[in-house]
C-alpha cells in the first residue's frame, strides 16, 4: 500500500526532529540535564504520536545555565540576543544560514503586503547601536533604531527621519515598535501621522 503525502510528510518531519532531539541530549548540558530531570530519554522518541512526550523547554528554564551549557558545539555560528522586552535580553546562538531563512521567509510575507525592496523600513531590533541614535543599513534599505539608547534623544533622531524620508514598513519587535508609537504620539503627532 503507497504511503499517503501527508504520512510521508509526518515521517520526514519525525526524521527531522529525531535529530534534534538526539543531538542536543548527547552534546548540550542544559538540555541533557532538564530531560534528565523529567525523566526523559531519547530512546522513548520512537514515532512521531510520541512527540507530545518531549519536556517543553522555556527561555526561564533554559536561564538556569550559561550560554556555553546550553549550546551544542560546532562551526560556524553566531551571537545573537532577544531584544528584552520583558526586561531581560537572553542571548543565544544561531547558525550562519539563519539570517538566509529569515529574510526568505520575511520577503515571502512581506511581498504578499505589497513590500517592494525600493521601500524604506525603519527597524527596531534590540540593536546596540553604542552612540548612533540610528544608522542606515544599505543592504536591507533601512534605518536600524539603537533600542539601548536615551529615549528622548533617539525619538527627536526619528521624527528628523520621518521628516526628510519616505518611510514605508516598520521592522522588528512588536513590543519595541509600539512603544516607539505610543512615544512618538506623545512628542511629535505630525511625525506620528506620517507614519501611519
Amino acid at each position: 500500500m503507497q504511503k499517503s503525502v501527508a504520512d510521508s510528510k509526518k515521517a520526514m518531519i519525525y526524521c527531522e526532529l529525531k535529530q534534534i532531539v538526539d543531538r542536543v541530549y548527547e552534546c548540550n548540558i542544559a538540555y541533557r540535564t532538564l530531560y534528565q530531570r523529567a525523566g526523559y530519554n531519547p530512546a522513548k522518541f520512537v514515532s512521531f504520536e510520541y512527540f507530545q512526550d518531549i519536556p517543553i523547554v522555556n527561555k526561564s528554564v533554559l536561564r538556569e545555565f550559561s550560554l556555553n551549557q546550553r549550546t551544542c558545539s560546532g562551526a560556524g555560528h553566531i551571537l545573537l540576543n532577544t531584544g528584552g522586552s520583558t526586561g531581560s535580553p537572553f542571548s543565544f546562538y544561531v547558525d550562519e544560514d539563519a539570517f538566509a531563512r529569515e529574510w526568505a521567509h520575511m520577503h515571502w510575507i512581506w511581498l504578499r503586503k505589497g513590500f517592494r525592496l525600493s521601500d524604506l523600513k525603519l527597524t527596531f531590533r534590540g540593536k546596540n547601536l553604542g552612540n548612533q541614535l540610528v544608522r542606515f543599513n544599505a543592504v536591507h534599505n533601512e534605518f536600524v533604531v539603537n533600542s539601548y539608547n536615551n529615549q528622548i534623544d533617539t525619538l527627536a533622531a526619528i521624527s528628523s527621519l520621518v521628516d526628510r524620508y519616505k518611510i514605508t514598513w516598520l521592522h522588528g519587535y512588536p513590543s519595541l515598535i509600539a512603544e516607539f508609537l505610543h512615544d512618538l504620539k506623545k512628542l511629535n503627532p505630525n511625525s506620528y501621522a506620517k507614519l501611519q
